[in-house]
């Protein structure tokens, strides 16, 4: 029996290293609604750079789904019209959600702690729906769905409201009749339970008539349970909200995580959408810390919203289980996106094989504990088959991105990386691999389109190029094709390096306890400052903040490290890139001062005793005597220094 269970582990072992999945391109499955997020009640403006972060599809996470609060009165109205209006220039679509009704509409006459809509005002609230719709139009704002309770079958301190399947039932043809009358076109969401279940929905899936006023069955997955819904059999079918409660994660477990929550709603239960809980928040609510930088969460939903645009379908796959695979395809225009999962600690060598199509190359963006989605070189097809074989790391996700061709491309194309490597330079770097080549022909774009030759003559053996003399802070595409050969590379992007601000000081104030740090721009004009600061000499750097105006060239520190050396630096934000930091200015604080005034009986010659309490971080005071008259201190009695009067110290600059 023991020799049996090390066979069968070692057997385990093997196919946890290598794995293989099949791929039929004719097997076409759910259409895909978006990715998207919660701005409700945290999010209600965004900055150029935030917008570009979250919806920009070259350089962010490319969401295409904007969740927002209706507000649990009677104006009908959003404190979020700002963030929808900005998500909606990027193409994202607006769904709105209600916590509550008005107070004076419930059975508890309260917004919060549950209680039920009394059917005397359901003619109301269906008008109120109604009146939002047209409100936010009004506004500018386009609201695709809406639905009609956020988490009905739970009472919590906070805004919400109860209901039952028979409620839901009753309220729902008073809305029907308001959108019929005022001729309106959001969906209508239902039921948004807290788990993936569909008690309050089942009177209206089992009733046609009611069911045919339902456009999108919707629920939460906070209990986990994902798996196909048959009663929402020929309606979309969302996930819209989900995040890990009470933790505060960044490593690259979390991105694992949210990456698998997408595959098991899009994958295992057909889902036509996938939303994370907040934008914004400090714990594992939020896809971004409240200082908008990203986490791992942001980076593994960008694997699937950046490449996986509304209108694309799923496909049918056979994986034999080494990874979690997500695929997809724009039937249109033959893209793909294949997303590789990783949740082990081992690599796993992956053999894709596309059934029904042929994909020359696939580019393979990953994230991982050391990579926020980060172009690879691209992996080409061997075989007239398309089969390619790729190396996926351990606790990573990967989206392998191509466009597939009607008929085998024989001609080995090389596979492109650009990366920007200072101001004005960008480093080119590309695979050998054309048979034939007798030199390399390379080109630059500034829109993808039109192409500038930069040179015709790089020998066969030479597969880098550096670019120099660029502007700062801009994008540029490059590609690169054997001179002798039509054989084009895959187009790369990079965008240049800001200048980093320059002429940066600071000054300590120690009667409020703060540092203000003030800096001139450099070059471009930037859309944000970000403030760094280290308190080890400039070896680490904890980032303060990254959302100061453009306009704005100084930031007041509140929280300096009392008692020690802060070391700061300036960085120039442009859309979602950084320049390098600035030249550093460093401030000493002062330390924490004694909590209790100082008591003596008679001035003496002799040391007096310590009768104060010390901060934490002083070793030693000085202690002054006042003279007899009162008017000044003495000379040091005990020499316990360091030690600084209060207001003695009070700017300091580099």
């Amino acid at each position: 029996m023991g020799r049996q269970i090390q066979h069968w582990m070692e057997r385990l072992e093997v196919r946890n290293l290598l794995a293989a999945t099949t791929i039929n391109w004719n097997s076409v499955q759910q259409p895909i609604d978006g990715f998207g997020a919660s701005s409700a009640w945290v999010t209600t403006d965004l900055t150029a750079s935030q917008q570009q972060l979250l919806y920009s599809k070259t350089n962010g996470a490319g969401m295409t789904l904007l969740r927002s609060r209706i507000r649990p009165d009677t104006t009908a109205s959003s404190d979020e019209i700002q963030t929808m209006l900005k998500a909606q220039a990027m193409g994202a679509r607006i769904f709105s959600t209600p916590w509550s009704p008005p107070a004076a509409w419930k059975s508890n006459n309260d917004i919060n702690n549950g209680g039920a809509l009394l059917a005397s005002h359901y003619q109301d609230y269906a008008n109120l729906l109604g009146q939002y719709v047209g409100n936010m139009k009004a506004a500018g704002v386009t609201i695709y769905a809406l639905s009609l309770q956020n988490e009905p079958d739970i009472a919590t301190t906070y805004e919400s409201c109860n209901w039952t399947a028979a409620q839901f039932a009753a309220f729902l043809p008073y809305v029907h009749n308001v959108w019929v009358s005022q001729g309106l076109s959001a969906k209508i969401i239902m039921p948004e339970e807290m788990g993936w279940h569909w008690e309050l929905a089942s009177t209206i899936m089992a009733d046609p008539t009611l069911n045919s006023y339902v456009d999108i069955y919707a629920a939460h997955a906070y209990d986990g349970g994902y798996g196909p819904v048959p009663g929402a059999a020929g309606k979309q079918l969302w996930q819209t909200e989900v995040s890990q409660l009470g933790v505060s994660d960044n490593s690259i477990a979390s991105g694992i995580w949210t990456a698998g929550q997408i595959h098991k709603s899009v994958v295992r239960s057909s889902a036509n959408a996938w939303n994370f809980w907040w934008i914004q928040s400090n714990d594992n609510q939020g896809l971004v810390r409240e200082t908008w930088a990203p986490t791992t969460r942001f980076w593994a939903e960008a694997n699937f919203s950046r490449f996986v645009r509304p209108g694309w379908n799923r496909l049918g796959e056979t994986n034999d289980g080494g990874l979690e695979i997500s695929p997809f395809k724009n039937a249109a225009t033959g893209d793909a996106v294949i997303v590789l999962t990783n949740p082990t600690n081992t690599p796993i060598t992956e053999t894709i094989t596309l059934s029904g199509t042929y994909l020359p190359s696939l580019i393979p963006w990953v994230t991982s504990a050391t990579q926020n989605l980060e172009q690879q070189r691209a992996i080409p097809a061997t075989g007239t088959g398309g089969v390619h074989t790729y190396t996926v790391p351990a606790n990573s996700i990967v989206s392998l991105v191509g466009t597939a061709t009607a008929a085998p491309v024989t001609q080995p194309k090389p596979g492109l990386l650009a990366k920007a490597t200072s101001r004005g330079t960008a480093a080119l770097t590309w695979t050998g691999n054309v048979a034939g080549a007798t030199a390399y022909t390379l080109q630059r774009s500034a829109n993808g389109t039109t192409w500038k030759t930069l040179s015709t003559s790089i020998p066969a053996t030479t597969l880098t190029y550096s670019d120099s003399g660029l502007s700062e802070g801009t994008l540029y595409y490059y590609r690169v094709t054997p001179t002798n050969l039509s054989a084009y590379s895959n187009i790369s992007a990079t965008t240049t390096l800001l200048a980093a601000p320059s002429q940066i000081g600071a000054t300590y104030n120690p009667a409020k306890k703060s540092v203000n740090v003030f800096w001139v721009p450099s070059g471009t004009w930037p859309t944000d400052f970000a403030i760094d600061r280290s308190t080890d000499g400039g070896s680490t750097w904890t980032g303060l903040t990254s959302a100061i105006p453009f306009g704005t060239h100084s930031y007041t520190v509140t929280n300096p490290v009392l008692g020690a050396s802060n070391v700061y630096r300036v960085r120039a934000i442009y859309g979602i890139n950084s320049s390098d930091g600035s030249a550093t200015v460093a401030v000493t604080t002062l330390p924490v001062t004694p909590s209790r005034p100082i008591t003596a009986a008679a001035p003496s010659e002799s040391a007096p005793s310590r009768p104060w309490s010390t901060g934490p971080s002083i070793s030693s005071q000085v202690l002054q005597q006042p003279y007899s008259d009162s008017r000044g201190f003495g000379a040091p009695t005990a020499s316990l220094s360091p030690f600084a009067k209060r207001g003695q110290i009070s700017t300091l600059f580099t």
